[in-house]
């Protein structure tokens, strides 16, 4: 024998359908509502990672660019008898600061930098280390392969960030860097200057472009150390899988 409806469903009064009614009402708004605000907070959410890539772009962008142009117009001023040197100085000056807007522009776009165009990152590396104003040195160990877009971009960032570091505040004369690719899909990014060192403070606070470093390898999912005692040495390491 098949129950009857009334067995799940007991008849009710007008009063309690109509308060049943009501209160189904008042969840279904309350959950639009929810809904409504959660997707205002992945939006805010979303617009405030936005904002801090781009800072973070312009910053390393501007930072290597302009810092090493600023460097090639103060050698040029040193040596106004030398006509040569002095027009040679201002050339590589003048290619930075077109650097500069062309990867401002690409910043904006979420782009890779312009190093990386058409480029792998050894490439872009060993292009980074004979545009820096203080002799830089790429080795790379390994068999060297693609990492893709988004580490070879970061990657690449934070080797520039800690190239305008080194002669911007090291005060180094020499940067070394080693890029190295080890079995298992394990790579690891060093560099290295032989400057005058950070002191602890300053890379707990996060300053000279630290804190976007550190959040450049969290993005790629890789480790980031740092030390300064006797100059300074970065450390990311990736696995790659």
């Amino acid at each position: 024998m098949i129950p009857s409806p009334d067995a799940f469903f007991p008849p009710m009064s007008p009063f309690c359908l109509v308060t049943w009614i009501a209160l189904a009402i008042v969840g279904v708004v309350w959950l639009v509502d929810r809904y409504r605000l959660r997707r205002i907070e992945m939006r805010q959410s979303a617009a405030f990672a936005e904002r801090k890539r781009i800072a973070r772009e312009l910053h390393d962008t501007l930072g290597q660019s302009l810092g090493g142009a600023a460097l090639q117009i103060e050698t040029a001023l040193a040596t106004l008898g030398d006509e040569e040197r002095v027009r040679r100085h201002l050339g590589r000056a003048r290619e930075l600061v077109a650097l500069t807007m062309t990867d401002a522009h690409r910043a904006l776009g979420d782009l890779r930098a312009e190093a990386l165009n058409g480029r792998d990152l050894v490439s872009a590396l060993r292009l980074l280390a004979a545009s820096s104003p203080v002799p830089a040195h790429v080795t790379v160990r390994g068999r060297a392969h693609r990492l893709g877009n988004a580490r070879e971009n970061h990657l690449y960032r934070i080797a520039q960030e800690a190239l305008t570091n080194a002669f911007r505040h090291a005060q180094a004369s020499r940067i070394e860097i080693v890029l190295t690719f080890r079995p298992a899909g394990l790579v690891t990014l060093r560099i290295a200057d032989d400057g005058v060192g950070l002191d602890g403070t300053s890379v707990d606070r996060g300053r000279y472009g630290v804190r976007g470093m550190r959040e450049r390898a969290a993005e790629i999912g890789a480790t980031f150390t740092i030390r300064g005692e006797r100059g300074v040495e970065i450390t990311v390491e990736l696995a790659v899988m």
